[in-house]
């Protein structure tokens, strides 16, 4: 057999990870966990065949984009296969859980019809069937993580031809109802003739996002974690690299346990994506994933930039968003997670220290990189204000964390705030801002644009 690459999308990595799954002479594995982290890295891996678990949420759509925009046979794995009707766009079907041995025949059958009998043939020529209307928004070139209908005009489902008169004869009226349920994250919008709308949610991609300060005592760890527990429908997990001789403020505060933590990972060089899974603690409320530091600097001191990025590569194929808690310093460590990252979150109060030292170090990023101004303990009577901050700094404004005077004694308990909470409307506006998930409105954010324009009016 050729040597093919082979994706295998599945929570559970366990099943083949780790246990000689593939002879590395004819054929490469990648395990990935969820498809955001698929999407992800599809385009820059090229595989000959994919492999998806159908018990996977948006695993049909994710074989629909991936017939349509690459090359790659798809193997569908199901514990009735049987039940997969022809709706999917798949080459094969073969039972589930997945073991070595069915991986490799489920990838010789690709490449020969006389092999692995056993499994459920479904032509590849339903794959090149016409185009529907559904199928029409795979021209997009992302991952669609919710789709939904609503009805736009109470009233059209009972005079369906008199709607359908009047949009041929040209009317253009408001419809009502339609600012009700028209979200406003939605990026594509269409209606049929009997008043539905078809409202699709933004898209989201997979993001590296590095929550970083220039000042301890600021909030950092509050916001990284309670951004992981928002974004727990995403699979998320929590990155701690605050070395310390002891445990950091983050296991501390929610109670994580001594072990596991990063110090296998770090001594395991050879072979530390089969170790990956022994390193990840749940949180106390076990809402998302985490990896906890060492428990001493001399464990620690051995975390190199290969070590970083042989840990951010693994995390990328298992979850769909990393956070990663970076300590105030300037180390290799620190500066290069910066580079690394896909989105950067400055976290800062409203003192003058905190944002001078920001304004400093913003010349270590890299021109064009994402990176968002986070302003926390807010309570309207310091020394300046978010606008003269972000007018300061020229970075976008991310949002705004008013002061809670809660949010301590809530982080010490190893809880989380509720969403209706001080601090937590400043995670959820941070969330519908950069993220685009979520319906927010930052009050801050809209000020400073009305007194920009007015700026500009007196110019």
């Amino acid at each position: 057999m050729a040597f093919k690459k082979v994706m295998v999308v599945d929570p559970d990595l366990s099943a083949f990870e780790g246990k000689g799954v593939v002879d590395e002479k004819d054929m490469e594995v990648i395990p990935v966990a969820n498809l955001l982290a698929a999407r992800s890295i599809i385009g820059e891996y090229r595989p000959h065949v994919v492999i998806l678990s159908s018990e996977i949420e948006g695993a049909r759509d994710f074989a629909r984009y991936v017939s349509k925009r690459t090359d790659a046979r798809i193997v569908l794995t199901s514990p009735d296969p049987q039940l997969i009707d022809r709706h999917w766009k798949t080459d094969l079907v073969v039972p589930a859980p997945l073991t070595p041995q069915s991986i490799r025949e489920a990838v010789a059958r690709c490449l020969d019809p006389n092999l692995a009998p056993e499994a459920v043939d479904l032509s590849s020529t339903q794959r090149n069937q016409e185009v529907t209307e559904e199928d029409d928004f795979w021209k997009d070139d992302s991952l669609l993580v919710k789709k939904w209908s609503r009805l736009a005009n109470p009233f059209a489902r009972r005079q369906p031809e008199e709607q359908k008169r009047e949009s041929l004869s040209g009317s253009s009226g408001p419809e009502r109802g339609s600012e009700e349920v028209l979200a406003p994250q939605a990026s594509k919008v269409s209606r049929n003739e009997l008043g539905e709308t078809d409202v699709r949610e933004k898209i989201i991609h997979q993001e590296v996002i590095s929550v970083y300060s220039t000042k301890g005592g600021v909030g950092r760890t509050l916001v990284a974690a309670h951004l992981a527990h928002y974004l727990r429908k995403f699979n998320p997990l929590l990155i701690d690299l605050n070395f310390a001789e002891g445990p950091s403020d983050l296991s501390i505060n929610w109670q994580l346990p001594k072990i596991p933590h990063l110090g296998k990972f770090i001594t395991a060089v050879e072979d530390r994506k089969s170790c990956f899974g022994e390193l990840v603690v749940k949180s106390s409320a076990s809402t998302f994933d985490i990896v906890q530091t060492p428990p001493t600097l001399r464990q620690s001191d051995r975390f190199d930039l290969d070590t970083l990025a042989d840990l951010i590569s693994v995390a990328k194929r298992r979850y769909g968003m990393i956070i990663v808690d970076l300590p105030y310093n300037y180390s290799n460590i620190t500066l290069e997670m910066l580079n690394l990252s896909s989105l950067i979150l400055l976290i800062s109060t409203p003192e003058l220290g905190p944002v001078a030292r920001l304004k400093e170090m913003l010349h270590f990023l890299d021109q064009g990189q994402r990176a968002f101004l986070v302003i926390n303990n807010y309570d309207g009577r310091g020394m300046i204000s978010p606008q003269e901050i972000v007018e300061y700094l020229d970075i976008p404004l991310g949002a705004v964390i008013y002061y809670d005077a809660e949010i301590a004694e809530i982080a010490s308990r190893g809880q989380f705030a509720s969403e209706n909470s001080v601090f937590g409307r400043g995670i959820l506006d941070l969330m519908s801002h950069v993220l685009g998930i979520g319906e927010r409105k930052s009050w801050v954010r809209e000020k400073l644009r009305r007194n920009q324009e007015g700026d500009q009016r007196s110019r």
